[in-house]
């Protein structure tokens, strides 16, 4: 590790690149960007015996290549007491190198080519626009429990809020990484790379579903009340849907009809389609979950779950009229492949509002 005269090690203590962050409004305190580096402003590094955060602060890499000969140390102290951030309210940085596929990684469930990746209680979380060339533009929304934003991606630009309790962004060799925190710990954390896209690796969702939302590397978890785990979504790969995962306002004693739906037995549900004449399956990485016929999905015990419809994004069912007017909105589930009579279908979808 490399030392000045003093002794002074390059490596900054945690605690005090912390305090920095937060001092900054978690970006350079002249122009706002986000990817930044802890600079001794006086006296300088070379010169200093210690890791001083009161004369410190943080910059981006441009604006660290200007310190000295057009940004002056007194000016340096001037911007440290007013940064860009806490006076605009938010940093911000350009995202660049997004994936024309719209490739994106929720709690290892894999989904590309779905302009709208997460929706939750009928809001879109995770989606993209495009440019004039067609290029992905990517939209991303996190709100805290007392639902103010907390960190908004707008058409590729990164807006991180000053109220949060600390923010942190950097490169690695995996991609370039976001790491939001609150008083309990991380609740946002996510990438982006050339070969993986957006990879969300943790997002903790209050106030949603009649619950929260959990996401972790392999799975996306949706609890109840009282923070119990109801329904699970992992392993998925979903391509060409109208949402990737669309979770929504949706009872809680419906996710566990779901997940026991996802475990009945393929040969008593096939024996079941043969007795009754039933024209196809939905399976789930083929697990039957729904049975067809005469335009209506059944469940395997044959109540109807609605009808069966073409769509423009595919084969879709929606609610029948008694379900309807049990919810606040019908139930869609979105459909991505076809395949003769098999359907191929996203557990994701049987917990949609």
């Amino acid at each position: 590790m490399s030392r000045n005269k003093f002794g002074l090690p390059r490596y900054i203590d945690a605690r005090t690149r912390r305090l920095l962050r937060q001092e900054s409004g978690f970006g350079c305190v002249v122009c706002g960007s986000l990817l930044i580096t802890y600079e001794h402003i006086d006296p300088e590094f070379h010169d200093a015996k210690s890791h001083d955060p009161s004369k410190m602060t943080v910059l981006c890499m441009n604006c660290q290549r200007r310190k000295g000969a057009a940004l002056s140390a007194d000016y340096l102290f001037e911007r440290k007491k007013k940064p860009f951030c806490i006076e605009r309210g938010y940093s911000s940085e350009e995202l660049y190198g997004l994936r024309d596929d719209f490739k994106v990684y929720v709690g290892g469930n894999l989904i590309t080519n779905t302009v709208e990746a997460l929706r939750v209680d009928g809001i879109p979380r995770l989606w993209f626009n495009s440019d004039s060339a067609g290029r992905p533009l990517l939209n991303f929304v996190f709100s805290s429990h007392d639902k103010k934003i907390i960190l908004l991606i707008k058409d590729n630009e990164v807006r991180a809020s000053t109220d949060n309790i600390d923010f942190n962004y950097f490169s690695t060799r995996r991609g370039e990484m976001y790491e939001i925190y609150n008083e309990t710990g991380i609740v946002l954390k996510f990438r982006i790379s050339a070969d993986e896209g957006v990879v969300v690796e943790r997002a903790e969702i209050p106030d949603c579903c009649r619950g929260a939302l959990s996401i972790g590397e392999s799975s996306v978890s949706i609890l109840d009340s009282n923070g119990s785990t109801v329904g699970k979504i992992s392993g998925s790969s979903i391509t060409r849907a109208g949402v990737g995962i669309n979770i929504g306002k949706w009872p809680v004693h419906y996710f566990g009809d779901a997940a026991r739906l996802a475990k009945t037995d393929e040969s008593k549900l096939v024996s079941l389609v043969q007795s009754r004449g039933w024209d196809g399956i939905f399976h789930f990485q083929g697990i039957p979950l729904f049975a067809i016929k005469g335009g209506c999905a059944f469940d395997p015990l044959g109540s109807c779950w609605g009808r069966v419809s073409q769509g423009m994004d595919g084969v879709e069912v929606v609610l029948t009229e008694a379900q309807y007017e049990r919810l606040p909105n019908p139930l869609r589930l979105d459909l991505y492949a076809k395949n003769g009579e098999s359907y191929t279908l996203n557990l994701y979808s049987l917990l949609s509002s």
